[in-house]
């Protein structure tokens, strides 16, 4: 991260990371970013032949990413995504060579006990935008989400998640075919030892 911050030069205050999604029930395999080219509505109606339309850039979660701000600077305000200088919009140079793994998708049993939530207050809530204009057919997620639950149930979501979420050979077949599936391999547990290595005693600690 250095390396690519240190490159950033002259009148770019902010750096731009895009987020690469994690296909469900994997900590290796993930969806890369797909940039609005004119062709990522073509290569997602073909990634997703069914639900393609509801989901931007094939992730059903953000694809803004998230930002690096340079330090030093005034009247500047942070928000989740993006930032504001002087008031105005704040945007940069784009990290292509950096990857934001985002692990929004779990397995199917994680993902479905985070949807009621998500659906009803979080990333899938009503008034968020379709990925498509209505002008074209086009319908948010919640509605769609809940035109699943209403005619096929559980069973419904369950078919929207094999196809646009799951970790399958499909899909990996698929992404692989545009270029689109990133193999990085997360060792979590290595990670936390590295970095966190007398955590075994802490949580034995508490038990006692």
């Amino acid at each position: 991260m250095a390396n690519a911050l240190a490159a950033v030069h002259g009148p770019q205050n902010v750096a731009r990371v895009r987020p690469a999604e994690s296909l469900g029930g994997s900590f290796s395999h993930f969806k890369a970013f797909l940039p609005n080219d004119g062709k990522r509505d073509a290569t997602v109606a073909a990634l997703y032949p069914e639900f393609g339309t509801y989901v931007k850039g094939g992730f059903l979660s953000h694809v803004v990413g998230k930002i690096f701000v340079r330090t030093g600077l005034d009247n500047v305000v942070l928000r989740i995504h993006r930032a504001f200088i002087d008031a105005a919009p704040a945007d940069g140079t784009e990290l292509s060579d950096v990857d934001l793994l985002h692990c929004h998708v779990g397995d199917w049993e994680d993902w479905l006990s985070a949807y009621r939530y998500r659906v009803e207050k979080g990333s899938y809530r009503a008034e968020l935008s379709p990925a498509q204009p209505r002008a074209l057919g086009g319908a948010t997620l919640h509605e769609l989400f809940t035109l699943l639950e209403k005619e096929e149930g559980i069973s419904g979501l369950r078919r929207f998640y094999d196809e646009v979420c799951a970790d399958t050979s499909s899909l990996r077949d698929r992404l692989s075919g545009h270029d689109l599936l990133l193999h990085r391999p997360l060792d979590l547990a290595g990670a936390i030892n590295k970095h966190f290595p007398t955590w075994q005693d802490c949580v034995s600690d508490r038990n006692n």
